[in-house]
């Protein structure tokens, strides 16, 4: 009797434990196949459920067979061995051994064996499963049914792609860049670079000249120091144009006289910012004129045979009647500008962004400060 013959019932057993871990691996690497193409499948968006799927299926036909026939197909040394693990005192394994030994001895313990595997016939092998196996295989299962999931509902764009997520599209990207710069001669105050959304307004900046400077304008015509863009539309480069101020430029002493209306020997009023007393005699008939500037002290003394009374000019030290008062607290960008010029125009430019919701800039809040600090 050959070993298949006489281990029959017990090698039946044996095969259908071989066939349960190969089902349970070839499952376990089915659905980890699952999941690494259903991973890549959402991350860089190709393929779908169908393709997660499929190759799922795939890895476990492959893979079933393959363990069973390499691993887990049982022969008759499996069985004996089995058989021996039951009690049998590793018999069935020395029967195999001398299966083909014709002597005494060895038909003695053949028929030895065979009485005691008789007494074995009404016990059955039990399966030996390690634990591990159905553990990652119920891993594998969560695993790849998760992702196959997640395929499924990305395909249908319930929820974004994982490219989307790992890799988040630049909120920035469509933003318009808009630039200002400055000339020789000054700076921007404010954000000079900014990203603005379409349609969307600039944050305010202001053109400031240096010492000795004055703001001219920009690049594109518009001669307001401060400015923002409504609406943008497309990127912009604006450039503040600044002029250097010659000495003496623009400081009114052609207006200023000695109080001696068409006196040809009258000396002129000195052009000093913050006053000084000028007295000149005249032989000419004429009254000294009146300023109606406050800031200096500039008098004239009617000379004699005057039909005028006696005439008190008052001058801001750069021109008579200027008007306003001379300190260098209240000059805006190039020392010579007074505040109020600019005030009405920057209170508009404040108030139209108030209007729109906006935060009013701390450059213009500092403008006001100041102005308001020096009257």
């Amino acid at each position: 009797m050959n070993g298949k013959q006489l281990f029959k019932k017990h090698y039946s057993r044996l095969v259908k434990e071989g066939v349960i871990k190969s089902i349970l691996i070839g499952l376990g690497i089915g659905f980890t196949v699952s999941f690494i193409a259903g991973f890549f499948a959402w991350v860089f968006d190709f393929g779908g459920i169908g393709f997660t799927l499929g190759l799922g299926a795939l890895g476990m036909a492959i893979s079933i067979p393959l363990f069973y026939f390499l691993k887990y197909k049982p022969n008759e040394v499996e069985v004996a061995r089995r058989l021996d693990r039951m009690g049998l005192q590793e018999r069935m394994v020395t029967m195999l051994e001398y299966k083909a030994d014709t002597s005494y001895i060895a038909a003695v313990q053949r028929e030895n064996a065979i009485v005691h595997l008789d007494a074995f016939s009404g016990r059955k092998i039990k399966f030996r499963i390690p634990k591990i196996i159905p553990i990652l295989t119920i891993v594998a299962l969560v695993a790849g049914a998760s992702m196959t999931t997640v395929v499924g509902l990305a395909e249908h764009e319930i929820i974004p792609d994982g490219g989307d997520v790992i890799i988040p599209e630049d909120p920035y990207a469509n933003y318009i860049p808009i630039t200002y710069l400055a000339d020789e001669g000054g700076e921007i105050e404010g954000e000079t670079d900014q990203l603005v959304a379409p349609g969307e307004s600039t944050v305010p900046v202001v053109a400031v000249a240096e010492d000795g400077w004055m703001f001219v304008g920009w690049d594109d015509g518009n001669e307001n120091p401060e400015r923002f863009e409504k609406e943008v539309t497309e990127e912009w480069v604006f450039i503040a144009m600044f002029e250097q101020v010659v000495d003496g430029e623009g400081d009114g002493s052609d207006d200023d006289s000695n109080g001696q209306a068409g006196s040809p020997e009258g000396d002129a009023a000195e052009d000093v910012p913050g006053g000084g007393d000028a007295n000149a005699d005249s032989d000419q008939s004429g009254g000294g004129e009146k300023g109606d500037g406050s800031g200096s002290d500039g008098e004239s003394d009617g000379g004699q045979g005057s039909t005028e009374d006696e005439g008190e000019g008052k001058g801001d030290g750069q021109g008579v009647g200027a008007g306003g008062k001379w300190e260098d607290s209240n000059q805006f960008l190039d020392g010579k500008t007074y505040y109020k010029d600019y005030l009405d125009m920057y209170y508009q430019v404040a108030q139209q962004i108030f209007e729109e919701n906006g935060e009013i800039p701390p450059e213009l809040r500092e403008f006001f400060e100041l102005y308001y600090d020096s009257i």
